[in-house]
């Protein structure tokens, strides 16, 4: 899996997922990594690279919403910093809605779940989940 914890930002995929988006010229990435994922048909399997791009994207959502699990790439936080507030409000509002509905989805019908629930980490990973899909709720 290339992870070395439970946290959205704490694996490979989710790493060079945020690189390409953090070089991006627009939110292209963010709307590929959300919607792949939230319009998935239910039962379409979905692999651990896509539920962990899945969830970094949602962690970069809910970060523009101000959430902060101690675990975010100073480059991130650094890029969200340089963007206008006016820019990092509309961003959370446009994709608060998906990023929820992928959390969801990788949570309960993914490969991503699987290999945390055959892991002595499943509740850390639960919680890191639970603490994302929290973040995004204030968007409701």
């Amino acid at each position: 899996m290339g992870a070395w914890g439970h946290e959205p930002f704490s694996n490979d995929d989710a790493m060079d997922w945020l690189n390409e988006m953090l070089d991006a010229e627009d939110d292209e990435p963010l709307i590929e990594a959300l919607g792949e994922v939230a319009g998935a048909e239910p039962g379409e399997y979905l692999d651990a690279d896509l539920g962990s791009i899945a969830l970094a994207a949602a962690a970069l959502v809910a970060a523009l919403g101000g959430y902060d699990d101690g675990h975010l790439p100073e480059d991130l936080t650094e890029w969200i910093d340089d963007q206008d507030e006016e820019v990092v409000q509309e961003l959370y509002a446009k994709h608060a809605p998906v990023a929820r509905a992928a959390v969801a989805r990788v949570r309960v019908d993914s490969e991503l779940a699987e290999l945390w629930e055959e892991s002595d980490d499943a509740q850390a990973w639960h919680k890191s989940v639970d603490a994302l899909e929290a973040a995004l709720a204030r968007a409701e």
